[in-house]
Order: structure tokens, then sequence, then C-alpha cells
């Protein structure tokens, strides 16, 4: 079974990005009830790591599509 749901949407995530393609895996979640705030925890968290926060940091120029796939 394959759950896949596309814009994947939330105040918190970045509208842009500075890569073409970003993404990552997350193989189990502390709360599955929870699980679109561990996913945009760990987005928001990456981009501080880069350096980027709000408008500042890199430039982004690549509009994103948050997508969550369950297998």
């Amino acid at each position: 079974m394959c759950n896949f749901e596309r814009f994947f949407e939330d105040d918190r995530l970045p509208l842009k990005s500075d890569e073409e393609i970003e993404c990552f895996q997350q193989p189990t979640f502390s709360d599955f009830n929870k699980y679109q705030d561990e996913i945009i925890e760990k987005i928001v968290n990456r981009d501080k790591e880069k350096g980027i926060e709000g408008s500042g940091g890199l430039e982004r120029t690549i509009a994103v599509e948050h997508s969550f796939m369950d297998f």
C-alpha cells in the first residue's frame, strides 16, 4: 500500500528551495498521529543548519512541492 499525499501545506514550510531536488527519508516517527509535525520540524531544522531562516540566507529560486509517501 502506498499513500502519496501531494501538496503537503503548512505555513512553516518554505515555498522555495536552493536546490532543484531535495528529499530525505524518515524511517520511523515518535508519534505517527503527529507525523506531519515531525516532518515539518525536520525540514525547518535542516534549513536552520544550512543558514536559511526566513528571507535571509541562501538565495531560493526553485519552487518546491512538499510530498509524503508511505510504503
